[in-house]
């Protein structure tokens, strides 16, 4: 009897033992629960944070792109502008980035680019063709048009003999494109013009001062390079100095025979002493 009773104690401690166990257990499993429920409850807020982190890392990558292209202006800005340029950049800078944008960018399809710069298209009389088809594909490479309409455009830029001539020549073309044009241009009117400049050059004389002789000079020589004239340096030194004044000349006459005494001829003669 007392042996049963004994056992039944052992059971009912054993027993209230692992109630504890299971009390503890359980409780931490409550606390597991609780705190699974707070983050699923959370996972909205998350959810709300991610998104509103993307749209400002958007907006942050569009704001970069943006001040990219600013800097790329600026610099192409500050480049090309001469002093009254940067004091008006400087002006500029003190307004609203707004009005900075509407006067050096422009938006296109959502993005940000430059302005491109205001150019005039040059006129064209029947001189330096091929200077003038220079400039002319220069303002095409800033305006790019169909090449079709490039002669139409240009012609619009024509006056004198050269308005006269595309009258002309237009009537026995349907449809001409702008390198067969520069072509049929530069045969009308390079070959006159070269020769006219030729002529120029070699009549060309001082009659005002040195400096102005000069850049006239300079000039002439100038056109017959791009027209492809093939002198040698030694050429234009002596055209230069045919067209000089004659006491001008002959002084350099004098000096440059001094100069060849001093480097030629002098130094033969000690090293035969």
């Amino acid at each position: 009897m007392g042996y049963g009773n004994k056992n039944k104690q052992q059971l009912g401690e054993h027993v209230s033992l692992m109630e504890a166990q299971f009390s503890d257990h359980f409780g931490a499993l409550d606390d597991q629960l609780t705190e699974l429920k707070q983050s699923v409850d959370e996972l909205p807020v998350l959810k709300s944070s991610v998104d509103q982190l993307k749209e400002e890392v958007t907006a942050m990558r569009q704001v970069c792109t943006d001040l990219q292209g600013m800097m790329q202006q600026l610099l192409y800005i500050r480049g090309n502008d001469g002093a009254e340029g940067s004091n008006s950049k400087h002006n500029r800078s003190n307004r609203s980035g707004d009005n900075n944008h509407k006067e050096y960018f422009q938006y296109t399809n959502g993005n940000l680019f430059p302005k491109l710069p205001k150019l005039e298209f040059p006129k064209f009389c029947g001189e330096d063709s091929y200077g003038w088809v220079r400039k002319a594909e220069r303002y095409f490479e800033f305006h790019p048009m169909e090449e079709t309409y490039k002669v139409n455009f240009a012609s619009v830029h024509f006056e004198g003999q050269a308005e006269h001539w595309f009258g002309t020549y237009i009537k026995a073309k349907v449809r001409v494109h702008w390198g067969e044009f520069v072509r049929d241009l530069n045969s009308r009117f390079a070959k006159l013009f070269k020769e006219s400049v030729i002529g120029e050059f070699h009549k060309l004389r001082q009659l005002g001062s040195v400096e102005q002789y000069y850049n006239e000079f300079e000039t002439l020589r100038s056109l017959l390079v791009n027209e492809g004239c093939r002198f040698d340096d030694g050429h234009y030194v002596q055209s230069f100095a045919s067209g000089l004044r004659d006491e001008i000349r002959l002084e350099i006459e004098k000096l440059s025979k001094l100069i060849y005494l001093e480097l030629y001829i002098l130094p033969g003669s000690k090293r035969q002493h």
